[in-house]
């Protein structure tokens, strides 16, 4: 059981081992030294466990994810694969496509850290400017998809058919 003392600092305490109620002589038993125990307020608490938790939340958000490797073609290069993979650059919060080269020959003395290499240097959207697309079906069109190879190609379903 542990004894507390007040200590002339606020907020800290001196924890201490209780004797023991058994006869030991003293010289047999080794002197425990004490330690101390920082104390906080509630409030205190409360900002630390936030300050915990939003770092956590940051870290968490930035460890890439969704990888993809793809084999290299080019037998005489120093890289035998590349991965692919979404992560949050340090400049924003947003998910960036990055990039790592593997190297052909790893050195298994050496700690291997991939660089990060992003896949587009800058991506700026242009404003989109809606179009209403004219067709012969009286009621809703539920789920609509562009075509990915020509933008022009729109399908939904209507009446349960594409």
């Amino acid at each position: 059981m542990a004894a507390a003392m007040e200590t002339e600092q606020l907020g800290v305490e001196i924890f201490e081992t209780a004797d023991c109620e058994e006869n030991i002589e003293s010289q047999d038993r080794p002197k425990l030294e004490p330690f101390y125990v920082e104390r906080y307020s509630w409030s205190q608490l409360k900002k630390l466990l936030a300050d915990t938790r939003k770092y956590h939340g940051y870290m968490m958000a930035k460890a890439p994810h969704d990888f993809m490797f793809v084999k290299r073609n080019d037998p005489d290069g120093p890289h035998s694969d590349r991965i692919y993979y979404l992560a949050m650059s340090g400049e924003n919060r947003e998910n960036t496509l990055f990039y790592s080269e593997i190297p052909k020959t790893i050195n298994r003395a050496a700690v291997l850290m991939l660089s990060w290499k992003p896949l587009l240097d800058l991506f700026q959207q242009q404003p989109l400017r809606p179009n209403l697309v004219e067709t012969s079906c009286p009621n809703i069109r539920m789920d609509p998809k562009l075509c990915p190879a020509d933008p022009d190609w729109i399908a939904f379903i209507h009446s349960n058919d594409i």
